[in-house]
């Protein structure tokens, strides 16, 4: 590896650890450039020559949070041969995962500057934590394909026009629809807004745009 190009993921390493530390000690609003800097012995200016600004650095800190939910992808991968059980239960577990940790996945997958950066940066993050690869690789990489949550979710959703639940005809709509109902419920958590029985209802939507039937 070139020198200069070690030096590199080695100050973004002690970036984002810096800032993960701080998040898990003070919370995550309490990350700021000044903080992370400060923490990793190192003056904002130099923070500013690896990450573009405070967003791009919790952007790839959010990434080790990916990781665990990446394991439980790839085992229902391997469980699941019918495409709609399939794609319930990756919901059924994306909700959990991100519902429990709502401002780092919001941070991922809606960051306003950076969510069609996702397969690009999980790309770069594993090259700086290469010991938090995924054990399978493969569906991790078809999961991700492409450059955000709507990409990656017309995926699921195209297996399962292929296997003749939906038509085709209906991919964009029920893809919007199904992202924009996920996106406002996280956006309430990450404010602190909670309601009862959250996650069963929108299980309920996300199924109704793929059947068309309610849950009785």
């Amino acid at each position: 590896m070139d020198p200069k190009e070690r030096i590199r993921m080695r100050m973004m390493s002690s970036f984002i650890t810096a800032a993960d530390e701080i998040m898990k000690e003070e919370g995550f609003d309490k990350i700021t450039i000044r903080n992370v800097a400060l923490r990793a012995g190192c003056n904002s200016a130099t923070l500013y020559n690896y990450f573009e600004d405070l967003d791009h650095l919790l952007f790839y800190m959010s990434m080790s949070y990916l990781a665990e939910y990446n394991e439980s992808l790839v085992k229902i991968m391997a469980r699941y041969d019918d495409p709609l059980e399939r794609y319930l239960e990756i919901w059924s577990i994306f909700i959990d995962f991100s519902f429990s940790k709502p401002k780092i996945f919001y941070q991922i997958f809606f960051s306003p500057k950076y969510r069609n950066d996702l397969y690009v940066t999980m790309r770069s993050y594993y090259q700086i934590f290469p010991r938090e690869l995924p054990s399978n690789q493969l569906v991790v990489q078809n999961m991700y394909r492409g450059k955000n949550i709507f990409v990656r979710n017309r995926v699921l959703l195209e297996d399962l026009a292929a296997g003749g639940y939906i038509g085709s005809q209906n991919i964009n709509r029920i893809n919007t629809g199904t992202i924009y109902a996920f996106q406002a419920v996280l956006n309430d958590l990450r404010h602190n807004i909670k309601f009862e029985h959250f996650k069963e209802e929108l299980m309920e939507i996300i199924e109704y745009f793929v059947t068309g039937k309610w849950s009785p």
